[in-house]
C-alpha cells in the first residue's frame, strides 16, 4: 500500500557565449499510500542551480558579445603577438571586441540559487459517496546574485569617474515563497444506472512573500578578486566609494471559494456549471472581491444509435461552454497598485518625503468571458482523431495608462493604471492525427496542428492611445501593432532619405510625429506544427516542425550596422548587404554616406518561419536479449537533436528571442543582439533495473 521513489539528478550545460553556463543538483522524493478509504502523497523536490552570465545581453551596450560581434570591424586586431588581448581606447570602435574579451576574462557575473517545494495531498472517503480532499504546499527560492568588475580591466582604468576606476562588487540576495492550502468536499452518485450527480466546493488560500537586499561597494583589491572583504575600507569623503544600498520586502494573498456541479445523463448527455468568489489584497477593500462563474455542456453523440450504426464514427464529441475568469496574475505596479507610495527626497537641500505612486483606490479585476464550442473526433478505428475548437474571448476592464498633468507632481510623462480597456480575441485551434500504417510491425503516425487568432483593442473608454514598447495601444488594432515613421527608400537625385509623413505625402524631414501603425503585429495570428512518428521493430523515430506567420519585428541590430553617419563615420563595422547611393540616378536601398537614417519602417521585416524544432531516433532492446534474470528490464539508446534548421526571411540571429519590451517583460518586438535559441545534439542511454 506504500511507494517510495526517489532520484537524484545531475546537469552540466555550457552556454554559446564565453563564461556562460549553468550546474544543477536536484533530489526528488516521493511518498504515497492508499487503501480503500484513504490516500495521501508527499512530494519533496531540492535542487541546488549555478549560473554564470556575461556582465550584458540583450542591450545595445558593447558589453554585449551579440553586438559586439556584429559591428566590430573584422581587420582588427584581438590578441596581441604576445598572447594578451589587444586592448584600446573605448571611443575607438575597433577596439570594442578586445575590450569586451578583456572584461569577460576578468569580471564575474553569477547566481547561486537553492528551491525546495513540498506538495502534501490527502483524500478520504467519508461515505461511499462522500469524499474529503486537502492539499497543501510550499515553494521557496532563495537566489544569491553576485557582479564582480575588475579594476584591472583596461576600459577601467580609462575611467574618469572615481568609482569606474575603482572597480565594484555587488552582491544581492532574494527570498522567494509561496504558500497555499486548499481544503475541498466531494458528492458524487450514480442513480438508477443513468443519473450522474457530482458537486464539489473546496477553497483555496495562496500567499507569496517577497524580500531582497542588494549592496554594490566600489575600490576591490585585485589580491582578493570576488569577494567584499576586498572593498576599500574605511569609506570617506578622500575616497569617495560610498556604497549603494537597497531593498525591500513585499507580500500578496489570494483567497478563492468554488463550487461545481456536473449532472450526466445515460453517459450522454453532460451539464456543469461552477461559480467562484475570489479576492486579491492587491485591490483596495470595496473591489477585492470579484464573482466568476461558467456554464458548459458535452454530448457524446458517438453513443446515439443513430451514429453507432456509422462504423466511420469511433468517436463524436461536441462541446460547448461560455464562462468568466479573473487574471489574478496582472495587477499593475506590483503587489500594491492601489496604495499611494512615497520615499526618501530632498526639497531644497533638506530631507523629507516625496510621493512616488498616486495610486488608484478604483481599481478592480480584468475579468475575461470565453465562449468555447468544440468537437473532439475519431474515425476510421482512430486512424484519423483530433480536435477542432472555436472561440470567442473577451477581457473588460483591462489596466491601461491614463497620462497625467505635469502639475500632479509626478514629472511629464507619469501616468496611473485605470481599469478602462477592453480587449477582443477570436480564433481557432485545430489538430489532426493520422495512422497512415499500423500493424504488428509498423505504427505510423503524422500529425499536426495550428491557430488563428484575431485580437483587437475594442476600448479605451475615452482615454488617449498611449505607446508601449514599439507599439501604440489604440482602439481598434491589434495588441502588438508597431508604431513608426514609414520609410520611403532613397531619392535617387540627392542620395537622401526619404520618409511619409501623417498625411502619405514623400518628405526628406524626419519627425516622430509622423508615426503610423501600417506594419503588422509582433504578436503572430498564425501559429502551428507539425511531424510524423515512425516506429519499426524497437526503433522510434519522431520529427517535429513548429512555424509561424503573419508576425513582425524591428531589428534594432540592422540600425546599427546599416546606418553610416554616427556609426560607419566612427569605425564600427557595417553590414555587406550595404549599396550605398553613389551619382545622381542610383536605384539603391541605403543612402549617401553624408546621411543617416533614423527609426522608420525600413528595420520593420517579416518574423515568420519554419524551424526543425526536434528530431528523436532511438532503439529499445528487444526483452529477449537482456538476459534471463531480467537484472536489466529495459534499455533504450537515443539520439535527439533541437533546433536543427530555419527557415526564415527574419534577417536577425532568431525570429522567435527578443529584448524586454519598454515594461521589462520578455517578448519579441524587437531584436537587440538577443541571446538565441541554440542548436542542441543529445545522445543517451535509459536503463530501468
Amino acid at each position: 500500500k506504500t511507494r517510495i521513489y526517489s532520484s537524484i539528478a545531475m546537469y552540466n550545460e555550457e552556454g554559446i557565449t564565453l563564461r556562460s553556463d549553468m550546474k544543477r543538483v536536484t533530489v526528488r522524493n516521493n511518498l504515497d499510500y492508499g487503501d480503500d478509504k484513504f490516500n495521501y502523497s508527499v512530494a519533496l523536490n531540492l535542487g541546488y542551480t549555478k549560473r554564470n552570465f556575461q556582465q550584458s545581453t540583450t542591450t545595445n551596450s558593447l558589453g554585449n558579445p551579440f553586438l559586439v560581434s556584429a559591428v566590430n570591424v573584422p581587420y582588427a586586431k584581438v590578441r596581441n603577438d604576445n598572447g594578451t588581448y589587444a586592448v584600446g581606447s573605448p571611443a575607438i570602435p575597433s577596439f570594442a571586441a578586445a575590450n569586451t574579451l578583456d572584461l569577460t576574462s576578468k569580471d564575474e557575473n553569477y547566481n547561486n540559487q537553492f528551491k525546495g517545494t513540498l506538495g502534501i495531498n490527502m483524500n478520504y472517503k467519508i461515505t461511499k459517496d462522500i469524499t474529503a480532499a486537502f492539499t497543501t504546499g510550499i515553494d521557496f527560492r532563495e537566489t544569491q546574485n553576485t557582479n564582480y568588475g575588475s579594476k584591472d580591466a583596461y576600459t577601467r582604468t580609462q575611467s574618469a569617474c572615481i568609482t569606474g576606476r575603482a572597480g565594484f562588487q555587488t552582491e544581492g540576495l532574494n527570498r522567494f515563497l509561496t504558500g497555499n492550502i486548499r481544503p475541498s468536499v466531494t458528492y458524487r452518485k450514480l442513480f438508477r444506472d443513468k443519473h450522474d450527480v457530482e458537486v464539489t466546493a473546496l477553497g483555496e488560500y495562496v500567499t507569496e512573500m517577497f524580500k531582497s537586499f542588494q549592496v554594490q561597494g566600489f575600490g576591490v583589491d585585485s589580491k582578493r578578486p570576488n569577494t567584499i572583504a576586498g572593498l576599500t575600507s574605511p569609506i570617506n569623503a578622500t575616497n569617495q566609494l560610498y556604497p549603494n544600498i537597497s531593498g525591500g520586502k513585499s507580500r500578496n494573498t489570494l483567497m478563492s471559494g468554488l463550487a461545481t456541479a456536473r449532472y450526466t445523463y445515460n453517459g450522454k448527455y453532460t451539464l456543469s456549471g461552477s461559480y467562484r468568489k475570489d479576492g486579491s489584497s492587491k485591490l483596495p477593500t470595496d473591489t477585492r472581491w470579484q464573482s466568476f462563474y461558467s456554464v458548459g455542456a458535452v454530448w457524446e453523440a458517438s453513443k446515439e444509435k443513430f451514429i453507432k450504426n456509422i462504423s466511420a464514427i469511433n468517436l463524436l464529441r461536441v462541446k460547448l461552454s461560455y464562462g468568466s475568469s479573473g487574471n489574478a496574475n496582472n495587477f499593475p505596479g506590483g503587489d500594491y497598485p492601489y496604495q499611494s507610495l512615497y520615499t526618501q527626497g530632498s526639497y531644497s537641500g533638506l530631507n523629507t518625503i516625496v510621493a512616488t505612486t498616486p495610486g488608484n483606490q478604483e481599481l478592480k479585476w480584468e475579468t475575461t468571458y470565453l465562449t468555447n464550442i468544440g468537437i473532439d473526433f475519431e474515425l476510421l478505428k482512430r486512424r484519423l482523431y483530433g480536435d477542432i475548437n472555436l472561440y470567442d474571448k473577451t477581457t473588460k476592464d483591462l489596466f491601461i495608462q491614463k497620462g497625467l498633468s505635469a502639475t500632479a507632481g509626478f514629472g511629464n510623462g507619469a501616468s496611473i493604471d485605470k481599469n478602462a480597456g477592453k480587449l477582443g480575441n477570436r480564433g481557432i485551434e485545430v489538430s489532426l492525427n493520422g495512422e497512415l500504417i499500423r500493424n504488428s510491425n509498423m505504427v505510423w503516425t503524422v500529425f499536426g496542428n495550428f491557430s488563428y487568432n484575431r485580437n483587437r483593442v475594442l476600448s479605451l473608454a475615452g482615454e488617449r492611445p498611449y505607446e508601449q514598447g514599439t507599439e501604440l495601444i489604440k482602439e481598434g488594432v491589434p495588441l502588438g501593432t508597431h508604431y513608426e515613421v514609414k520609410w520611403a527608400g532613397v531619392d535617387a537625385a540627392t542620395g537622401r532619405p526619404l520618409y511619409y509623413d501623417i498625411n502619405g505625402n514623400v518628405t526628406i524631414n524626419y519627425s516622430a510625429t509622423n508615426r503610423v501603425q501600417d506594419f503588422g503585429t509582433w504578436e503572430a495570428p498564425w501559429k502551428g506544427g507539425f511531424g510524423t512518428s515512425l516506429a519499426i521493430k524497437g526503433f522510434d523515430l519522431s520529427v517535429l516542425f513548429s512555424w509561424q506567420r503573419g508576425s513582425t519585428k524591428v531589428n534594432n541590430m540592422e540600425y546599427f550596422t546599416e546606418n553610416p553617419v554616427g556609426f560607419l563615420s566612427v569605425g564600427y563595422n557595417q553590414s555587406s548587404d550595404l549599396v550605398f547611393w553613389q551619382q545622381p540616378g542610383d536605384i539603391v536601398s541605403t543612402p549617401s554616406p553624408k546621411y543617416g537614417t533614423n527609426f522608420s519602417s525600413k528595420i520593420i521585416h517579416d518574423a515568420s518561419f519554419l524551424r526543425l524544432r526536434d528530431v528523436t531516433l532511438s532503439y529499445t532492446i528487444p526483452h529477449g536479449m537482456l538476459g534471463k534474470k531480467k537484472f536489466v528490464s529495459n534499455a533504450r539508446f537515443y539520439v535527439q537533436g533541437t533546433n536543427l534548421l530555419l527557415w526564415t526571411k527574419w534577417r536577425g540571429l532568431d525570429p522567435e528571442a527578443g529584448s524586454p519590451t519598454g515594461g521589462g517583460a520578455p517578448a519579441t518586438n524587437i531584436a537587440l543582439g538577443e541571446y538565441p535559441n541554440p542548436r542542441g545534439i543529445t545522445a543517451g542511454l535509459d536503463i530501468t533495473f
